[in-house]
């Protein structure tokens, strides 16, 4: 009897990121302007800074301290980097709130005054998020300007080693992403955070693992292969080309597609947690 028949578990991490995707792909206009407004803001800031070091007559001394000893000069560029380095984590941040706005109203729909609204609300707890989420790839910058032409001959195996740090770090602390946005307070958070990585461990893994595969594999991958050809491209061998092309486009393909629906994969599992997540029709 039809009664007696058990259905078959729910594959959560399946509907996870399934039901993101198709939730990004309703609601792509404001995550794909927001990440633009994110990337332009770090574009502007370059612009800057690379007319003020032309005016004043500045560089780093990456290029030619091997010794990796930071001058005033390097200070000074890492310090005018800071704005730019804020405004992206805070608008990065804001996706969390639209990414709420999809996965927890009924209408499943969000708009690009949301982003502006969530950062006015919640700026300092998403720029103390972002540190957190992005320190291992904050601390490879670090290292990339302190050691100049070193790091950069061992650019390669820093990425190997840096790349696993970063997910297990991901993983640590993604859920406090949409916690913070609901959430009264960040030390409430961050509970809720280290919570949900006792209690659902093995799904967090699961999910993420498979995001990293689908967003992020391509693009480390490409990388990789673009480090692997840097000399002849500095050389001026262009043979290559068509590496950086491919680089290019994984790396759009992460930030655009997969940091949005990193944003709603996080909300669902936070939902399913807490609320009653919306479900995949049949």
């Amino acid at each position: 009897m039809d009664s007696d028949v058990i259905p078959p578990p729910r594959d959560e991490s399946h509907i996870d990121l399934t039901l993101s995707w198709r939730m990004f792909r309703q609601n792509a206009k404001p995550f794909l302007a927001t990440q633009g407004i994110a990337l332009g803001g770090v574009i502007g800031f370059a612009v800057v800074i690379s007319i003020l070091l032309s005016v004043f007559g500045l560089e780093t001394s990456s290029g030619s301290n091997p010794e990796g000893i930071l001058t005033i000069q390097d200070f000074f560029v890492l310090f005018l980097q800071v704005p730019s380095l804020l405004i992206f984590l805070a608008f990065q941040g804001s996706l969390f709130g639209l990414a709420f706005d999809v996965m927890s109203s009924g209408d499943q729909f969000t708009e690009l005054g949301g982003t502006f609204r969530y950062l006015g609300k919640f700026w300092r707890r998403y720029l103390l998020f972002g540190f957190f989420l992005n320190l291992p790839t904050i601390c490879l910058v670090i290292i990339g300007v302190s050691f100049g032409g070193v790091a950069l001959a061992h650019l390669a195996d820093l990425i190997i080693l840096f790349t696993p740090i970063s997910f297990v770090v991901f993983v640590i602390f993604v859920q406090a992403g949409p916690a913070l946005t609901t959430q009264s307070d960040i030390k409430s958070a961050f509970k809720d955070n280290f919570q949900t990585l006792r209690t659902a461990l093995r799904r967090l893994l699961k999910t993420w693992i498979i995001f990293w595969i689908i967003f992020y594999l391509p693009y480390f991958i490409t990388n990789l292969l673009v480090l692997a050809q840097i000399n002849a491209f500095m050389q001026g061998d262009l043979t290559g080309l068509y590496l950086l092309v491919l680089a290019l486009i994984t790396e759009m393909w992460y930030f655009f597609a997969g940091v949005p629906v990193q944003t709603l994969t996080a909300t669902r599992i936070f939902n399913s947690l807490h609320l009653a997540p919306p479900r995949e029709k049949s």
